[in-house]
């Protein structure tokens, strides 16, 4: 199986890849790359996006996302504008599981939209709608319709945040 291997700087904002800089399928990235692995890699420059296909795993040290399919498209300065995951999205931050068929994330205004089925678990506690929309640099999220949340008791929870007991 081919397996393409780049190292994407999502958070420094541009695609960087020079020669001897891709880390091993297995290796520990360093502290501030991003490694995105797949089966197949399309990157094409004028046009400006790179299309990951089949198997597709980034690896951050502050989040880590699965999905069969990953498209980053790129402004004129190969600064990300727009990550779009499909097909068995998974993704983990901080404790909590997101699951969808499709994430959707807008670099600018640091919206994340979870379509198809989405769910994100913290513990045992569960949210789950038709959409959920998370913003990066806000406390906010909106989750509809057909929202719905379970919480169980327990310290420093979802519970906790909610209701604030």
């Amino acid at each position: 199986m081919f397996l393409a291997t780049v190292v994407v700087l999502l958070f420094a904002g541009r695609l960087y890849c020079p020669a001897g800089s891709v880390n091993r399928v297995g290796e520990a990235p360093t502290s501030e790359v991003t490694v995105v692995t797949s089966d197949k890699l399309t990157f094409d420059n004028r046009e400006r996006y790179a299309l990951f296909e089949g198997n597709v795993v980034v690896v951050d040290p502050r989040i880590r996302i699965e999905a069969d399919w990953l498209e980053i498209r790129f402004d004129e300065k190969n600064r990300p504008t727009l990550i779009t995951a499909r097909g068995a999205v998974r993704i983990e931050q901080r404790g909590s599981v997101a699951t969808a068929g499709e994430a959707v994330y807008e670099v600018g205004p640091g919206r994340i939209v979870l379509k198809i089925a989405p769910r994100v678990r913290r513990g045992r506690d569960l949210l789950e709608g038709e959409q959920i929309i998370f913003w990066r640099d806000e406390n906010k999220m909106v989750c509809g319709p057909s929202a719905r949340l379970v919480i169980y008791p327990q310290e420093g929870g979802v519970r906790d945040m909610v209701i604030g007991e």
